[in-house]
């Protein structure tokens, strides 16, 4: 159930990340410093993007270039650079 939680969250942020939330760089930063914690480290985060939306592709059939992914892997790819530099996270334009 705890590592069902942590998915439930990587989807809020991305959510969040989408809407622009104001909540989300602290929360990211807290993140990072807790992954920083668990011994998580920089070059971690691009391999849990691949896996995260690969495993996204194969449950939801999408193909590998469809928006829907493409628009994933960018929000993963900004949230996971936050969390390792634990600074703000880069806003959509």
């Amino acid at each position: 159930s705890e590592q069902g939680e942590m998915v439930s969250e990587t989807f809020r942020a991305i959510v969040a990340w989408l809407d622009d939330e104001p909540w989300l760089d602290a929360n990211l930063v807290a993140f990072g410093e807790s992954h920083v914690e668990y011994g998580v480290e920089e070059e971690m985060y691009p391999l849990f993007v691949d896996a995260f939306v690969e495993t996204v592709r194969l449950c939801s059939g999408e193909p590998e270039a469809s928006t829907a992914l493409l628009l994933l892997r960018e929000s993963l790819e900004q949230i996971t650079r936050a969390m390792a530099t634990q600074s703000p996270v880069q806003r959509r334009s």
